[in-house]
């Protein structure tokens, strides 16, 4: 292994090479100088007998000093190594957990994707035909006693109550429109939905674009609006909320902004821990937005909370 080689991240700095090399030479050259000092001012074979002494010491010593500082160095070289070996063993790591944490999110959304599909083709329905049969019942039953019909007439009523949650959750899971008709309409379907079940006014700006993003950009940015929503409603106190959505030529630049008190000092990276954990909330939309090369970002203060995703798109897609 060439000792300077630059290519091979096992070799040292020439600089460092270069540094200790001066050391060695200086230790040196004071050994040869203190040895001929001593020896032009022996003037007897007693001083001299003490100067060979005292010269063999501080040979032994300077002797001591190169083995030290070779061993030195030699670790030096070993620690260096290994660090190098350590920073490209996170990098790979790093990169195996984003790519772990990606396949996650998409598995995820697949399986609400299946879910949201049964719920609304097999559950639905067959509460629908639930309360079709109910209904029936009812009118032909004219005979039956008060009490009798009151129950008939509450289990109507609740066969209905769960048929709309049904398609509540079914619709929250993944909304059709969003495959459909893209995130405009799926984005003002869910603000009009969610005004209606939390009463926050929402108020919902955003740029025409004239052809349809990817299906990943859609989901992700459709996905940041419904944990914003729902985090303002459970935890900002906000009665309004402020969604914007505008389209540069290579980005997509998505906030949502609340009213609120803002998030305490503390909690917010408390909060980044905990949803690692999870792999849902403010974790999960950041992950969303690393897995499309983007930037996420937080803004909280006593004035409210800001949400930015930004999202860059290729050339046509704005």
């Amino acid at each position: 292994m060439p000792i300077f080689d630059r290519t091979d991240p096992r070799s040292i700095d020439r600089r460092q090479w270069e540094l200790w090399m001066l050391a060695l030479t200086v230790v040196f050259v004071l050994a040869v100088g203190t040895a001929l000092l001593m020896y032009s001012t022996a003037i007897s074979n007693d001083l001299i007998v003490r100067a060979t002494t005292k010269l063999k010491i501080f040979v032994g010593f300077c002797a001591l000093s190169v083995l030290l500082a070779g061993y030195l160095l030699e670790r030096q070289v070993a620690t260096s190594q290994l660090s190098k070996r350590l920073a490209e063993e996170r990098k790979r790591t790093g990169e195996a957990l984003r790519q772990l944490s990606g396949r996650l999110i998409h598995m995820q959304d697949q399986e609400r994707r299946r879910i949201a599909r049964e719920l609304h083709d097999a559950t639905a329905q067959s509460l629908a035909a639930l309360a079709i049969n109910l209904n029936v019942v009812k009118d032909s039953a004219p005979d039956l006693s008060p009490k009798a019909r009151t129950c008939l007439s509450e289990s109507f009523g609740l066969a209905e109550q769960c048929s709309r949650e049904i398609r509540t959750l079914s619709y929250l899971m993944h909304p059709p429109l969003l495959d459909e008709a893209g995130l405009d309409s799926a984005l003002r379907g869910f603000v009009d939905g969610y005004a209606q079940r939390t009463g926050i006014h929402v108020d919902l700006e955003m740029s025409p674009t004239p052809t349809r993003l990817p299906g990943d950009i859609e989901l992700a940015l459709y996905r940041i609006v419904q944990e914003g929503l729902t985090n303002i409603h459970l935890h900002s106190g906000s009665k309004r909320a402020h969604i914007c959505l505008r389209f540069r030529p290579d980005q997509a630049v998505l906030t949502v902004a609340d009213e609120g008190h803002g998030i305490p000092p503390g909690v917010l990276e408390r909060g980044w821990r905990r949803d690692a954990k999870r792999g849902i909330g403010i974790s999960g939309m950041r992950e969303r937005i690393r897995q499309l090369g983007g930037q996420f970002e937080i803004l909280t203060g006593t004035n409210g909370t800001t949400l930015t995703a930004i999202v860059m798109l290729r050339e046509g897609q704005a």
